[in-house]
């Protein structure tokens, strides 16, 4: 348990936050929909979805079910900063992608019965 709240969460929490800049969706590169398509199959394989997080002020999305505070408690002066939070529309953009992928999968599961 220790293990994984020091040493596995905290990368699960960087690989989250991808280097993409917030770019027009129709207007992405090849390696630019790969990286998008590679963080959504992620979220898929941990089970983290985004969701919005009512009355905050800019509106933002948070990762759904929230290790991030387990990452930060208890504060050490070791504890690495997060990285900063990626644009809301690229969040809604990977939330609507990772429900696409969702019900293509269980479509294929349901048709191979």
């Amino acid at each position: 348990s220790r293990l994984l709240v020091s040493e596995v969460l905290p990368f699960v929490q960087r690989v989250l936050q991808p280097a993409i800049k917030l770019a027009n969706m129709h207007l992405m590169s090849a390696e630019q929909k790969e990286q998008l398509q590679a963080h959504v199959e992620i979220m898929i394989g941990f089970g983290l979805h985004y969701r919005p997080v009512h009355g905050a002020s800019p509106p933002t999305m948070a990762i759904e079910p929230n290790f991030e505070d387990v990452i930060a408690f208890p504060k050490r002066a070791d504890a690495q900063r997060a990285p900063s939070p990626l644009a809301l529309e690229l969040m809604k953009h990977l939330q609507q992608m990772l429900e696409v992928s969702l019900m293509k999968k269980s479509v294929l599961t349901a048709a191979s019965k």
